[in-house]
């Protein structure tokens, strides 16, 4: 892979979590605090309502443990899919 690629998608990660990072504010955070069914109800969604639905689905495809492991990691990572998406563009590294 070429290094500039890479250096310019970690770049755009780290440039996007900043930009989430200081866009809230102590009051969101103190709502949050007060109310937190969001925040909890968004982490079961993604930890393991999406993972779940996912392992249904590998089941009843035949993939080699490897793709099939990927996938499951892609799933239970949060924003997993961005991962994949920016690695298609650059021409990411992949096993043949």
């Amino acid at each position: 892979m070429n290094p500039l690629a890479t250096v310019l998608v970690i770049a755009l990660l780290v440039a996007g979590m900043v930009a989430m990072g200081t866009s809230t504010t102590v009051g969101a955070l103190r709502g949050l605090a007060r109310r937190p069914a969001p925040l909890v109800t968004a982490v079961l969604v993604n930890l393991v309502a999406v993972p779940g639905v996912a392992l249904v689905l590998l089941n009843g495809v035949d993939l080699d443990r490897t793709t099939g492991v990927a996938l499951m990691v892609i799933a239970a990572a949060p924003g997993g899919g961005t991962g994949a998406l920016l690695s298609l563009h650059v021409r990411g590294d992949r096993p043949h």
